[in-house]
């Protein structure tokens, strides 16, 4: 979802419950963040979003707990 115009469209089919994958609805979450708040949800926006917010620690842990498994 690089592209902005893209949210609203993929919204009205898809919200974050519909992930029941951790990590990708964590990543769902953190693109609509970021296009939300006007940037391009891209690899660099989408590390510094999680970086600025104090989530990466949640991230890697989620990570770690599903390849704990």
């Amino acid at each position: 979802m690089l592209d902005r115009e893209t949210l609203p469209v993929v919204s009205k089919f898809i919200c974050e419950s519909d992930f029941s994958d951790t990590q990708n609805r964590y990543l769902f979450c953190a693109i609509k963040k970021v296009i939300e708040s006007g940037f391009q949800a891209d690899p660099v926006s989408l590390n510094e979003h999680i970086k600025g917010n104090g989530e990466l620690l949640q991230f890697v842990a989620t990570l770690a707990a599903t390849y704990s498994d």
